[in-house]
């Protein structure tokens, strides 16, 4: 089995990512930011703590097969300009280091919003980026830098783009949502019908686990080595969110207000960033990943959301 390497191991992501690596037999090296007692408790894993801006990449890549970079800053965790270079230098300066280890693979998770927050038509590889604010920007410039430092490596790049990921430990918007449901009450999304990509974090690491057993010939261009994900089924907000009621079994009224008055009533809150996320279509091509890969989202949304809740209700 190979020898894998996951970056950002304690995160939302990672900790995901490293559960399906251990179900499938693989005992991947942990690089993450902090300890925690799952960690200590649990003696299959190995654990490197590391400070991601100045690390000795070169030294944590030795006699590594697959690495997996999913350490990063999200949009609502940045507070300084300092933290969007995690986002945008390191990750090339640890691909240099694993390509000078002769490390066979390098899977970097991007996102999709380096297209934009919202889309008449659906987002495929080869439109031309259009980020939106400074975490999407700084997600812009990792690509770039690693698709230059890709270009004369042995190393293969991948570069996955998911849109809002959810699933068992959350955070952001979508467990804010959750929250609001579970409390009951009312919500003006009614008459939201504009449809968004999502993708639960199972269907997520299963891509990025496939990706790593994925050659990519070598005359394939740096389009090629973008990967974009989300689920099977397409859902609006207002379908979103009769699906949280229902498996919350919750009171929640929903209330038809027209976008109109919605936008509206966002700017005038000074929330202009949700008339994107709640009111405008996204939706992600993943036509090329699931032909050229032969793969499919394993996960259903119904599946998903379900899991998702019963974790909430756990938490709760």
């Amino acid at each position: 089995m190979s020898r894998s390497i996951v970056v950002g191991a304690n995160g939302f992501v990672g900790s995901e990512l490293t559960a399906q690596l251990v179900r499938s037999g693989n005992n991947p090296v942990r690089i993450q930011r902090s300890a925690t007692m799952q960690d200590q408790q649990n003696l299959r894993l190995q654990n490197n703590f590391i400070d991601l801006t100045c690390s000795d990449w070169r030294t944590l890549f030795q006699n590594a097969e697959v690495v997996y970079f999913v350490a990063g800053f999200a949009h609502a965790e940045v507070h300084d300009e300092s933290q969007l270079l995690i986002n945008s230098e390191t990750p090339a300066i640890a691909f240099k280091a694993a390509n000078q280890n002769s490390v066979r693979k390098f899977v970097w998770l991007s996102s999709i919003q380096v297209l934009g927050n919202a889309s008449d038509q659906p987002l495929n590889t080869l439109m031309a980026p259009n980020p939106q604010n400074k975490y999407a920007a700084s997600k812009l410039a990792g690509e770039v830098n690693l698709l230059a430092a890709a270009d004369s490596a042995g190393t293969e790049l991948a570069i996955v783009r998911p849109p809002l990921v959810y699933g068992p430990g959350v955070k952001g918007n979508f467990l804010t949502l959750l929250a609001k449901v579970h409390r009951g009450g009312w919500l003006p999304l009614g008459s939201a019908n504009a449809t968004r990509s999502m993708v639960a974090v199972e269907n997520l690491c299963d891509l990025m686990i496939h990706l790593a057993g994925y050659s990519a010939p070598r005359s394939d261009s740096g389009a090629s080595r973008v990967w974009h994900v989300c689920d099977s089924d397409q859902v609006t907000i207002k379908s979103l969110v009769q699906s949280m009621k229902e498996a919350f079994d919750s009171r929640l009224h929903l209330i038809p207000v027209s976008a109109r008055v919605l936008e509206w009533g966002f700017r005038l809150a000074r929330q202009q960033n949700l008339i994107d996320r709640l009111l405008k279509n996204m939706e992600v091509d993943q036509s090329a990943t699931c032909e050229q890969l032969n793969w499919q989202p394993p996960v259903g949304f119904s599946q998903a959301l379900i899991r998702t809740v019963q974790w909430y209700q756990q938490q709760a």
